[in-house]
């Protein structure tokens, strides 16, 4: 006890003010304070969690593998993979181009004639005749006869409206 009269008589001399508290005075908790403190923790932090939209799990994976994916290193390797490919393309399809006369060749005179009489007004006659004088050949095959051409001209003839005959003329 002699020891408790020292400590309060070293305190009085200290702080006169401290010692003249009471151990009565001061904060005292509620009754079950910390367990009720841990009930209470977990409740709120169960209403936050659920109150908090969560991403459904496909979309998590597919931005993962997109995170994982724009990482410098992958990207770089990505895009090399990307420019060999092109490059390759490239390089294998430039030997198989179609030469425009054998894609030519390949018309029946069928679709040609169809053509030909869908557009003749479009078609320019001049480059025909240049065409057969600098070639020396005639357009009109020598194995028709004069009667079938001269009925082919007459009936062009007949079929041609008179306004545009005049528009020829």
């Amino acid at each position: 006890m002699e020891s408790r009269k020292d400590i309060r008589d070293e305190l009085n001399e200290l702080s006169p003010l401290l010692s003249k508290l009471d151990k009565g005075e001061g904060f005292q908790l509620p009754p079950r304070y910390f367990e009720k403190l841990t009930l209470e923790v977990l409740q709120k932090a169960k209403a936050e969690s659920t109150s908090v939209e969560t991403v459904p799990q496909w979309q998590q994976t597919i931005s993962n593998i997109w995170a994982a994916i724009w990482q410098p290193k992958m990207a770089m390797g990505l895009a090399t993979i990307a420019l060999l490919v092109v490059a390759t393309t490239f390089f294998f399809n430039k030997g198989s181009e179609v030469d425009p006369l054998a894609e030519l060749s390949s018309i029946s005179d069928e679709e040609l004639d169809f053509y030909i009489q869908e557009n003749f007004d479009e078609l320019d006659m001049d480059l025909f005749a240049d065409i057969n004088d600098a070639s020396g050949e005639n357009f009109i095959p020598s194995s028709i006869d004069d009667e079938i051409l001269n009925e082919f001209y007459q009936q062009s003839i007949d079929d041609i409206d008179v306004n545009e005959f005049e528009e020829l003329l």
